[in-house]
């Protein structure tokens, strides 16, 4: 049934969107004749959600215009008349739009729009964070080099979070090779000896010593990461500006274990920008270009109009359909 569905919704959504016909009501033998073209001022009356009309403007040729008038102008009092309706049509809509051959500069001017500006403080909130997200999802390390080494929203991620503690400090392993957050710990504590060693907390019967521990790093496993991480968040500042802590942190795998964080960061950070008081984000607008124009738009749309309401679903449509019904990529 559902593929049925989806089979039937491209030619409803055509069926939606036409004119009504315009009924010739002389007498003799015109059933078959063709419907006239309906007017531009009608067509305009009639668009779905206040989208200028398809480029399809008169009704197929049908012996049961009639019926067919009737079924449109039904059809439409439930798909626009109610709020379930109007949601149906706004997904049709959007599916609609997913399948333009939009040019890649175009695509990149409407995406745009939904990030927070000048005139629109924090722009389409919604639909910005979730494309925000998919750019951390894809391209992770470049992202990850506009947040930056900012010790304070380092620490601000982890602090007081065991979970996010546990998926990045907890990689220590009995070889000695310890992998992420855990390498930073150990490397850090090793080569900052008298700022760090004392607020490691151990989980053995006695605390090990620098020297035996250089020679030995699996001794590192038995340390107590929540509390030696809440340590290092009160007492040792300089942790979250070290080399050893960015150098496990460039790659941009750390942002994978909560996207929504660091979307919110982000999209903090464009609203602190566009009220003038950002200095570094056209860095981050650079980065979202390249990724917006390099990513499938098909896949975009799916992914981020869902978010936006019904008047930003218009005025995307509206700044894609002139250019992006006829640019061709390339």
């Amino acid at each position: 049934a559902a593929a049925a569905a989806a089979a039937v919704a491209p030619s409803c959504r055509l069926f939606l969107d036409l004119p009504r016909p315009q009924m010739n009501n002389n007498k003799g033998n015109n059933n078959n004749r063709a419907p006239r073209p309906a007017t531009a001022h009608h067509a305009a009356h009639t668009a779905p959600l206040s989208i200028p009309p398809p480029v399809l403007v008169a009704w197929p040729s049908c012996a049961r215009a009639a019926a067919l008038s009737r079924v449109h102008d039904a059809l439409r009092s439930v798909m626009l008349g109610t709020p379930s309706g109007r949601k149906e049509a706004a997904a049709w809509l959007r599916d609609a739009v997913a399948a333009l051959p939009v040019h890649p500069s175009a695509a990149l001017k409407n995406f745009a729009a939904i990030l927070p500006s000048k005139d629109r403080p924090r722009g389409a909130e919604g639909a910005a964070r979730a494309l925000l997200a998919l750019a951390l999802e894809r391209c992770p390390r470049e992202v990850v080099g506009v947040i930056g080494r900012s010790p304070r929203d380092w620490r601000a991620f982890f602090e007081g979070d065991k979970e996010r503690v546990r998926l990045w400090f907890s990689h220590f392993v009995h070889t000695g090779r310890h992998t992420r957050g855990a390498r930073a710990i150990c490397n850090f504590a090793l080569a900052h000896r008298d700022r760090a060693w004392g607020w490691i907390v151990w989980t053995g019967k006695h605390a090990q010593s620098p020297v035996v521990v250089a020679s030995k790093l699996r001794y590192f496993c038995e340390i107590d990461v929540y509390r030696t991480v809440a340590n290092f968040a009160a007492e040792v500042p300089e942790f979250w500006a070290s080399d050893e802590l960015w150098e496990t942190l460039e790659t941009g795998e750390v942002l994978s274990i909560e996207l929504e964080f660091f979307s919110s960061l982000l999209h903090r950070r464009l609203r602190e920008d566009a009220a003038g008081a950002g200095t570094q984000e056209a860095a981050l607008r650079r980065v979202l270009e390249e990724y917006v124009r390099d990513e499938d738009f098909t896949m975009l749309c799916q992914k981020v109009l869902p978010f936006l309401g019904e008047e930003d679903l218009c005025r995307f449509t509206g700044g894609l359909l002139p250019a992006g019904a006829e640019a061709q990529d390339g």
